[in-house]
C-alpha cells in the first residue's frame, strides 16, 4: 500500500497503480479507501468493467445499494456476458431482500455458464434464503464439484444439507473437507452443528468444550506505558479515530456499531505494543494446550500463521450477531474500554459462546458460556466456536480489538 501510494505521487494518472492500490486496500479491509481507489480507476478508465465490478462490491460492503447497482450496471454494459457481474448483482438482490429475483437471474446464469462455480454457489445461497434447502444443496454440490477446494462452497453445502434434514450427509461433507484442510474452522463448525443434529452428545461435548479452550488472560502492559490503564486509553483513542471505521459493513457481524479495517497499518501507534503483547499471550496459550493429539483443533494447529487485527466500537444497542471466523485457527478479543453499564446489568454487553447464527435442526441445546468484558482482559478461543455480543443499554462506548491467527498457505510462506 505504501509503495503504490508513493508511486502515485509522481504518476497520479497511472491507472495500473490505482488498480493495485485498490486491491491492496481491499486486502486490508479498508472499505472507504478501497472505494476511493476504485473510483479513481473508473474515472481514468471508464470502460474497465472489472474496476466497475469491484467498485460495486466495495459499495455493497458499505451498504450503498444504489451506488453498487449503478456500478454493476456499468460493468454489465461494457461486458454483458461476464457471469461474475450477474453473480454480484444477484448477491445485491439477496441483501436487499429480493432473493426471488436473485434465484431467477442465477438459474439463467448457471445454465449459460455451466462450468462457472460461483454461479451455482450463488444460486445455492439464494435458494437457502427462499427456504428451498434441497434445491440449495443441489446447486452447492455442483459448485463444490467444480471447485472442491473452496471452503465457502463446502461449508455452505453442509449447512444447506442440515436445513434439508440430511444431517449425516452434512457431517460427511464437513469431514471430507477436513481431510483436505485439517482444522478448518468453517468445516469444524459445520461438523459440530451436524453432530448436534444427530444427537451425538459425546462428539458435541468434545468439539464444543468451551471451558477447556476459551482462555481469559490479563494482558501485560506494553513497553512505553506506565500501566495498563494508560495503554488502554491510548489504544481506545487510536481505534475510535481510525480512518477505516465503517458502520455495520455487510459481510461482518457488527450491527449498529463501527468496524475497522486492519489496524496493522502505519501509523500503528499503540497497536504495535498490542501486537507484541498479543504474540506473547498466544505463545503462552499455544504452550498450555492440552495433550489431545486426536482433537481436530489441536491437529489443525498451523506450522506458520499471521495476524489480522481490527477494532470494533459499540454504543447503546450495538452488538455482534453469532458468527465464527472460518479462515482462522485461533481468534480473540481484547477490551480497551468498557462502559460501567456492562458490569452492572449482566449479561448485557457480555461475550457469549454457544448459539449458531440461525436455528439449525438439533437434538440438543447448545452449550453456552458467557464472559464479562473487563478493561485489560484478553479472551482467546478456537475460531470455529460460534460467539456473539449481547446488546447493552446505557451510556458509554465499548471499544474492543479483535484478532485472527490465520494459517499461512504454502504460497504465502514462499513469498
Amino acid at each position: 500500500m505504501r509503495a503504490y501510494r508513493t508511486a502515485l505521487v509522481s504518476a497520479p494518472d497511472d491507472v495500473d497503480g490505482w488498480r493495485e492500490l485498490a486491491r491492496a486496500l481491499q486486502s486490508l479491509h479498508d472499505v472507504p479507501g478501497t472505494i476511493a481507489a476504485w473510483q479513481r480507476v473508473v474515472a481514468l478508465a471508464p470502460l474497465d468493467w472489472e474496476a466497475q465490478n469491484d467498485l460495486g462490491a466495495a459499495l455493497m460492503e458499505r451498504g450503498d445499494w444504489e451506488g453498487a447497482e449503478a456500478a454493476f450496471a456499468a460493468a454489465r454494459l461494457t461486458a454483458p456476458n461476464e457471469p461474475i457481474v450477474t453473480v454480484n448483482l444477484a448477491t445485491l438482490d439477496v441483501r436487499r431482500g429480493r432473493a426471488a429475483d436473485a434465484v431467477s437471474a442465477l438459474e439463467a446464469c448457471s445454465a449459460r455458464h455451466p462450468d462457472f462455480a460461483p454461479a451455482h454457489a450463488g444460486l445455492g445461497f439464494a435458494l437457502r434464503e427462499r427456504g428451498r434447502f434441497d434445491d440449495a444443496a443441489a446447486a452447492l454440490r455442483r459448485a463444490l464439484t467444480l471447485s472442491p477446494d473452496d471452503s465457502t462452497f463446502a461449508c455452505g453445502l453442509s449447512r444447506a444439507l442440515l436445513e434439508a434434514g440430511s444431517a449425516a450427509e452434512a457431517s460427511s461433507v464437513a469431514r471430507d473437507f477436513l481431510e483436505r484442510r485439517p482444522g478448518h474452522a468453517g468445516a469444524l463448525a459445520a461438523e459440530a452443528l451436524a453432530r448436534m443434529a444427530l444427537g451425538d452428545a459425546r462428539a458435541v461435548e468434545r468439539l464444543l468444550d468451551h471451558e477447556r479452550f476459551v482462555a481469559r488472560i490479563e494482558l501485560k502492559t506494553p513497553e512505553g506505558y506506565a500501566n495498563i490503564s494508560a495503554f488502554n486509553r491510548a489504544l481506545a483513542e487510536h481505534v475510535s479515530k481510525h480512518p477505516t471505521l465503517l458502520r455495520a459493513p455487510t459481510s461482518h457481524a457488527t450491527k449498529d456499531g463501527l468496524h475497522s479495517g486492519s489496524l496493522l497499518v502505519s501509523p500503528r501507534g499503540p497497536v504495535a505494543g498490542f501486537e507484541q503483547a498479543l504474540r506473547s499471550a498466544v505463545a503462552s496459550y499455544w504452550r498450555t494446550l492440552p495433550e489431545l493429539a486426536d482433537h481436530p483443533f489441536i491437529q489443525g494447529r498451523p506450522k506458520a500463521a499471521y495476524f489480522n487485527i481490527w477494532g470494533v466500537v459499540l454504543e447503546k444497542g450495538g452488538h455482534q450477531t453469532p458468527h465464527i471466523h472460518p479462515s482462522a485457527w485461533l481468534s480473540g478479543v481484547y477490551y480497551a474500554r468498557v462502559p460501567e453499564a456492562i458490569g452492572s446489568e449482566a449479561p448485557k454487553g457480555w461475550l457469549e459462546f454457544g448459539g449458531a447464527d440461525c436455528p439449525f435442526p438439533s437434538l440438543s441445546e447448545p452449550r453456552v458460556l458467557r464472559v464479562r468484558p473487563v478493561e485489560g482482559l484478553l479472551v482467546l478461543f478456537p475460531s470455529y466456536f460460534y460467539h456473539r455480543t449481547i446488546p447493552f443499554e446505557g451510556s458509554g462506548t465499548r471499544i474492543s480489538i479483535a484478532f485472527d491467527l490465520v494459517p499461512a498457505t504454502t504460497r504465502e510462506l514462499r513469498a
